[in-house]
């Protein structure tokens, strides 16, 4: 890691050694060479997680032909919604801007009956979730 004036590493784990809080982003620099000599340089970008919460529950579950999708947020933050079908082919995504806790309504009767994997992006943080569709429409 290239020197940094907030962090360190120490028995490889990075530490803050920064006054107060850390800062909500921050970009440092990595660089790895291997055995054979051939370097990388890459920069990562450290998010800061805060203690305030996020919280998803989809209903029903199993669902028929209406699909809801309950969302209460921490604060305003960018919202996307991806739902991939059993051979990992994304079947829907939607990306909205929200300033506070809302449900999503789905119609799913054009889906096949079968488990679904609905991933949740709120800012920088995912929730994963089944969800299962019913035969019957």
């Amino acid at each position: 890691m290239s020197e940094h004036p907030e962090f360190y590493l120490e028995n490889g784990e990075l530490v803050w050694k920064g006054e107060g809080k850390p800062p909500l982003e921050t970009k440092i620099f990595v660089k790895s060479t291997d055995r054979a000599g051939q370097t990388i340089n890459r920069e990562l970008v450290l998010l800061l997680e805060t203690s305030a919460q996020n919280d998803v529950q989809i209903y029903p579950n199993p669902a028929n032909s209406i699909e809801n999708i309950h969302f209460r947020l921490a604060k305003s933050s960018q919202v996307t919604i991806r739902i991939f079908d059993v051979k990992g082919r994304q079947v829907f995504v939607e990306t909205s801007n929200q300033e506070a806790s809302f449900t999503r309504t789905l119609e799913i009767n054009g889906y096949s009956a079968d488990l679904y994997h609905v991933i949740i992006q709120i800012d920088h943080h995912f929730i994963s979730k089944p969800l299962l569709k019913n035969q019957w429409n």
